[in-house]
């Protein structure tokens, strides 16, 4: 029984290119412009890094939870207390630290509770000065 009609097209053979459909200088020049869209979206919006260490457990496991890095709220625009935040550390540039804000320019936390329930030692988050700061668990008197 022959084949129909609309299925002998199909059935051709085809020529199996290098670059699919795309000439050569097509291809190098669509692959380019997705590598600069990539690093773009890299470098200025959205970075996926691992998170390793005990410092935000239990919200995130130890051994190098993925995480989204949104780079559309840099220096603090919109965020409030709650959120996780990512940020240079301080003594190495190569290293990102991941903290959840505490408090907010102006509001007062408790530093080093006491475990019997006095209350702890309590700081304003950014005094006078406007910035806003991450506190972690290495905060001491």
């Amino acid at each position: 029984m022959p084949a129909p009609h609309w299925l002998l097209p199909l059935l051709r053979p085809r020529p199996v290119l290098l670059f699919g459909t795309q000439s050569p200088p097509r291809f190098i020049l669509n692959t380019l412009k997705f590598a600069l869209f990539t690093h773009l979206i890299w470098e200025h919006f959205y970075a996926v890094a691992p998170c390793i260490g005990p410092s935000m457990l239990p919200t995130l496991s130890i051994d190098g939870t993925l995480v989204l890095h949104s780079k559309l709220h840099s220096r603090g625009r919109g965020c409030k207390v709650g959120d996780l935040v990512s940020a240079i550390h301080p003594m190495d540039s190569s290293v990102y630290v991941l903290k959840r804000i505490i408090g907010m320019p102006g509001d007062f936390v408790c530093v080093d509770p006491d475990p019997e329930g006095g209350g702890g030692r309590m700081i304003q988050v950014g005094g006078t000065d406007p910035r806003w700061g991450l506190y972690g668990d290495w905060i001491v008197g």
